[in-house]
């Protein structure tokens, strides 16, 4: 018996005394690359999204820690302590709103305490909600060094 391979738009056709068989091998690696791409690409893309989301966060809490300190030095205002974190942040695009707090007294035995809360909207993709909100907040205790708003008894 004699062998016969017919090719036609990449399509072997093989005849060895059985049934005709076609080969799609070339098909099925397209077909697969199709699949699989997507899915590589919207997992890249949410690793890159969620590290730009920790890089943010750290930054907002860095600089609410930072407001802290300047709180304990005692050196500037609330308007002043505001101008510095927003200085500090110098991130363009975002919408930031910060909040600095005066003493707040706390219970029995405790002096009170002052906080800075920083918060920041994010225009998200339409696929994760649209909008992310990220927040930091730093409290620091008043005693008597703390001179911002006056000594604590």
């Amino acid at each position: 018996m004699h062998n016969l391979f017919l090719s036609e738009n990449n399509l072997t056709i093989e005849k060895r005394g059985a049934p005709a068989r076609i080969n799609f091998s070339r098909g099925s690696a397209l077909l697969e690359t199709m699949i699989f791409m997507p899915v590589f690409l919207t997992l890249v893309f949410s690793i890159l999204w969620h590290a730009k989301i920790l890089i943010i966060r750290q930054k907002l809490v860095i600089a609410s820690r930072y407001g802290t300190d300047l709180i304990i030095k005692g050196s500037k205002n609330m308007n002043g302590i505001r101008n510095e974190i927003e200085k500090f942040l110098k991130m363009k695009n975002l919408n930031v709103k910060i909040k600095i707090s005066k003493p707040v007294p706390a219970p029995a035995f405790n002096p009170p305490s002052s906080y800075v809360e920083i918060y920041c909207k994010i225009d998200s993709p339409v696929w994760l909600g649209g909008k992310t909100y990220i927040s930091a907040r730093s409290e620091v205790l008043n005693d008597t060094c703390t001179t911002l708003f006056g000594k604590s008894k």
